[in-house]
């Protein structure tokens, strides 16, 4: 099966569709949940992986800098 660049287009414009405000939130609210569980982690090296995670996995769909301050509350 051939795909057409048009197709491709329609595609990957479909795969980069943005994240809503609440879902990232969700996403970054549960991620800190489960660092917090871990004692060893310090609040700094949850701010890290908080922001590896949002990089990651919401980087492409979402600007992190409406979220530093949300980070910077959940580490």
């Amino acid at each position: 099966m051939k795909i057409t660049k048009r197709q491709l287009r329609r595609i990957i414009r479909e795969s980069l569709q943005q994240i809503s405000h609440e879902e990232a939130v969700t996403y970054l609210t549960d991620r800190a949940q489960q660092y917090h569980s871990d004692r060893s982690l310090t609040p700094p090296a949850i701010r890290t992986l908080l922001m590896d995670d949002f990089m990651d996995d919401l980087g492409h769909v979402a600007s992190i800098s409406d979220y530093v301050d949300l980070i910077d509350a959940l580490s």
